[in-house]
């Protein structure tokens, strides 16, 4: 059994245009650009459990809570002289875990698992702007969503490990708010990583290609804006380092 704490340091940043007519402008629509910026903290825990049905066959779950973290920044847009403070508030989804592993010789372990994130926590981003009595509302409605994964780890030794894995994600944004600020769909995962042990150490280091489909943007709750088809893929590198008293 294993329980831990997660302290989520978020810094991010939110540009986007509107039309002229949606601040009040008279004449003829023109886009404003404008631009929200912050940090904010959240505290949240997991907890897991594994068991060993036998000497070649583990099952395990796995739960991390939700985090709720208040964003507090910056607006500005091109007809403002300076920016104003804003917040905005956002909640980091739940999930829940679940896998089996196979050792069908004693350095390879295979492993089977699924994952399901609430993003239903998410049903709109609001940036308040105070100085200006007014709020930006970005729709967003997501659902809940889960992912596939298998993988592998080979243990050449006492020190050295390797380990290969897949995963297909289910993307949570539905056609009714695709926006260009968040251009998610479904999702391909290949990672490769590897491990060091040395003494009361753990050295982890992993290389994930994130490759997204193909996703065509219509009509929606946001208009006609950016209408269109969207390509994506992300480069992820990970470190992490351990220490078994």
């Amino acid at each position: 059994m294993a329980a831990g704490l997660d302290v989520v340091y978020l810094d991010s940043t939110l540009n986007s245009a509107v039309p002229s007519s949606s601040l009040g402008i008279p004449g003829p629509n023109f886009d404003v650009r404008q631009e929200f910026s912050g940090t904010g903290t959240g505290v949240g825990f997991n907890l897991g459990v594994a068991y060993d049905i036998n000497k070649t066959l583990s099952v395990g779950i796995a739960y991390r809570s939700k985090v709720d973290i208040s964003v507090d920044g910056d607006y500005h847009n091109g007809l403002m002289p300076s920016s104003v403070s804003a917040d905005a508030d956002i909640t980091l989804p739940q999930q829940l875990t679940a896998g089996i592993a196979y050792r069908p010789i004693d350095p390879l372990v295979m492993e089977l698992g699924v994952r399901w994130e609430d993003w239903s926590s998410t049903d709109n981003l609001t940036v308040k702007i105070p100085a200006l009595a007014t709020a930006a509302v970005y729709p967003r409605d997501w659902h809940g969503t889960a992912a596939i994964t298998a993988g592998g780890k080979y243990r050449f030794n006492d020190m050295f490990s390797a380990s290969l894995g897949y995963l297909y994600g289910w993307n949570p944004v539905p056609d009714s708010t695709f926006e260009p600020a968040i251009p998610d769909s479904n999702t391909h995962l290949f990672c490769i990583g590897g491990e060091a042990r040395v003494k009361n150490f753990t050295f982890d280091l992993a290389y994930a290609y994130q490759l997204q489909e193909d996703r065509n943007k219509g009509f929606n709750k946001y208009g006609p804006i950016a209408m269109g088809e969207y390509k994506s893929n992300l480069n992820m590198l990970a470190l992490s380092i351990g220490y078994k008293f």
